[in-house]
């Protein structure tokens, strides 16, 4: 007989190890370990607050609808992803607490909290570095403060796709850094509602207010690609008793802001006497600058972009830098621009149908730097209360100037050069 072949003893530890290696591998992704967290499942009439809290950090939470759920939800957990499954979830809102960093909502969620309690009445509340709010369905309707908070100093709050409506106070404020806002709907901004304590102002957007001032200044925002139109109303004894603006800085301080490709209309029967701005800059409480207005719509309102220096009036910081380009502002009552001492670029606008007859299309204007702006009334009323200041007197041929129509053709006036 042939002795037998005897195995290498090397290669006999090296089969062993690989079996060995085989079994704790299997053992780890048993136990979890090296297996990415499982997703948790939400049915109607069970607590999606409970899920949250219970799903470990990273997780997605699945909520099933369409159902209607009796709870503000508090989410505890970092990385968390809270969406949907089905038709639309209602619920009183939810809160992305300072525990809940790299969050993310999406889905079809609908946000009705009507809590009168200070700290507790938004839509949607930020309290976390590096939340995504993303949906095209997610919606806040019939609020007794913002639809959407982010919290001084914090930081890349990332919000899209969401439509806020029947909001007290702002539809959006939004006091955090590096905050990116995009395509957005708000409507219908109220002062006083009922069920809700009536409140001092309604704007649609807020930024740079005054509770930023012990946090982080609100520095490299973006706003862009919203829509926001509808009526502010005040109390019965004064209707209108605050100024009324698509953007507003209560204050300060805020800088590096971007806002681009908006559209803001508002619907007072007598836009003229209803005090509305597309926007009230001003630095009593902190320094405003490098703010940026580039390719805006602001329509139907009795100002447009307005600076104030408070702060620079007490010798305090300035306003300054802010730049407003390519902008359109049709139907303004009063000037389009008031910059108050305040340097930056004014250039390549449209006016349409600004000042009724008395008003140039900006005041204040003498440090900034003016050009490639176009003028024009269909009545031929041109103001000079304030001015006048150099533009191109013509029409911009707009195919139609119904309510939200004022895009232009492929003939353009010489000297404006549209991009």
């Amino acid at each position: 007989m042939l002795p037998s072949k005897s195995r290498h003893p090397s290669r006999i530890r090296c089969a062993n190890d690989r079996v060995v290696l085989a079994v704790a591998g299997a053992l780890l992704l048993f136990l979890g370990m090296d297996r990415p967290a499982m997703a948790a499942t939400v049915a109607c009439g069970e607590s999606i607050s409970d899920a949250v809290n219970e799903a470990p950090p990273g997780s997605t939470i699945v909520v099933n609808g369409p159902c209607s759920y009796s709870e503000y939800i508090f989410v505890v957990q970092p990385g968390q992803t809270i969406t949907t499954d089905g038709g639309t979830v209602t619920a009183e809102g939810i809160d992305f607490t300072p525990d809940s960093r790299g969050g993310t909502l999406a889905g079809n969620w609908l946000f009705t909290n009507t809590s009168k309690d200070p700290g507790s009445g938004w839509g949607i509340h930020i309290e976390a570095d590096n939340i995504t709010i993303d949906g095209s369905q997610i919606a806040v309707d019939g609020v007794c403060f913002e639809g959407i908070y982010v919290e001084p100093g914090i930081s890349a709050a990332n919000i899209s796709g969401v439509s806020v409506n029947h909001a007290m106070q702002a539809g959006i404020h939004l006091d955090g850094a590096s905050t990116h806002l995009s395509h957005f709907r708000i409507t219908n901004v109220l002062e006083r509602r009922e069920g809700c304590d009536d409140e001092p102002d309604a704007d649609y957007i807020s930024f740079g207010n005054r509770g930023s001032i012990n946090g982080v200044p609100d520095s490299g925002g973006e706003i862009d690609h919203g829509y926001m139109d509808g009526t502010a109303w005040g109390s019965p004894e004064t209707p209108e008793p605050t100024t009324l603006s698509c953007y507003v800085t209560d204050g300060g301080p805020a800088s590096g802001w971007l806002i681009h490709d908006n559209i803001c209309y508002f619907a007072a029967p007598d836009y003229a006497a209803a005090n509305e701005a597309a926007a009230e800059l001003d630095s009593w409480a902190g320094p405003v600058n490098g703010i940026t207005f580039w390719n805006n719509i602001f329509g139907h309102m009795t100002r447009g972009i307005a600076l104030y220096n408070s702060a620079c009036a007490r010798n305090g910081t300035c306003v300054s830098a802010i730049n407003v380009v390519w902008q359109t502002f049709i139907d303004i009552a009063e000037e389009a621009v008031l910059y108050d001492g305040v340097d930056g670029m004014v250039q390549n606008n449209i006016f349409y149908n600004v000042g009724s007859g008395a008003d140039d299309y900006g005041c204040a204007l003498d440090k900034a730097e003016l050009d490639s702006n176009l003028l024009f009334h269909p009545e031929g009323r041109y103001g000079t209360y304030c001015g006048p200041w150099p533009a191109v007197v013509a029409d911009p041929y707009f195919p139609a100037t119904g309510y939200g129509n004022y895009n232009l053709t492929t003939s353009r006036p010489a000297g404006f050069h549209a991009p």
